[in-house]
């Protein structure tokens, strides 16, 4: 599993959308949007991330906080 990890920067768009563009480039190497984990430590953050997929309407790999990977295992 890809996984990026967010700082606590809640206000820096620079770089949730350079893990947009990230999130694209794996995808275009063939990796699946189950395949790829993106933590962050904020709620505030999951859901900017979330519109960002939504609104450009491409299929959303895992996004959430740091308790919501909690206990999981991946690939």
């Amino acid at each position: 599993m890809y996984e990026v990890v967010l700082n606590k920067n809640v206000k820096n768009t620079k770089i949730f959308f350079q893990v947009f563009l990230m999130t694209i480039k794996l995808y275009r190497q063939g990796i699946q949007p189950e395949n790829i984990g993106i933590i962050t430590p904020y709620m505030k953050q999951v859901k900017h991330l979330r519109t960002l997929f939504i609104e450009a309407d491409i299929t959303m790999p895992k996004i959430g906080s740091v308790e919501e990977f909690q206990g999981q295992v991946c690939d």
